[in-house]
């Protein structure tokens, strides 16, 4: 991530800060593969995005399970790099995804 503009690096280590706050995982699509699966280190998540124009992350509650027996999915954030404060540029539209992406973290 260190080659992402400061207002990028600032906005994405807020929202990955308060995923994990939350006891969520985050996995990482860097728009070919997943790079990062179901991880809660900030490093290797931080260290994972930006490695191409478009990042998403999916966040998984670490605490609840779904009816397969995997870690509940929560919602996704979608990145297009460049943007720099309007890095996030969709997301899943519910209030707990919502609240990740908004400015100070609340929606």
């Amino acid at each position: 991530m260190q080659h992402l503009p400061s207002d990028e690096r600032r906005i994405i280590k807020g929202l990955v800060s308060r995923a994990l706050g939350r006891g969520y995982v985050v996995s990482v699509n860097d728009g070919e593969e997943w790079s990062l699966v179901r991880s809660s280190s900030s490093s290797a998540i931080c260290a994972s995005i930006g490695l191409t124009d478009t990042t998403t992350l999916v966040f998984r509650d670490g605490a609840r399970r779904d009816d397969a027996g995997r870690l509940a999915r929560v919602g996704s954030v979608f990145l297009v790099h460049g943007n720099g404060d309007e890095v996030v540029c969709d997301c899943t539209d519910i209030p707990e995804i919502l609240s990740l992406v908004a400015p100070g973290g609340v929606a």
